[in-house]
């Protein structure tokens, strides 16, 4: 897992847009310009949801009932990198064990 991009899951990005539209976050850029900000200018790489993705959601342990946080845990597996993440549910997902950076304390 050494000298891996940093990369974000469309479906973080898909959540970030939801509250940027109840304006739960306010940003200072029209919303196009400030994606591609945020992802390509600052080579940060975006992780698709994929067939592959979709089942190894489905396939986990019920540990997280939000099907989107299931995705990002999903993608963060299949794609073999580390996960960056205070959700309080995700150290639950025993697959996790090694690959979660929990903000807590900042350990995998």
């Amino acid at each position: 897992m050494e000298n891996q991009p940093i990369s974000i899951a469309s479906a973080s990005i898909y959540e970030l847009l939801l509250l940027i539209q109840k304006q739960r976050i306010v940003i200072d850029l029209p919303l196009n310009e400030w994606l591609n900000a945020a992802t390509v200018e600052a080579d940060i790489n975006v992780l698709d949801m994929s067939y592959d993705i979709a089942r190894e959601a489905a396939m986990l342990p019920l540990h997280h009932g939000d099907p989107l946080d299931r995705v990002i845990v999903a993608s963060a597996l299949y794609h073999h990198t580390l996960l960056a993440s205070v959700d309080s549910q995700f150290p639950s997902f025993e697959k996790l064990q090694g690959k979660l950076i929990n903000g807590k304390d900042n350990t995998v």
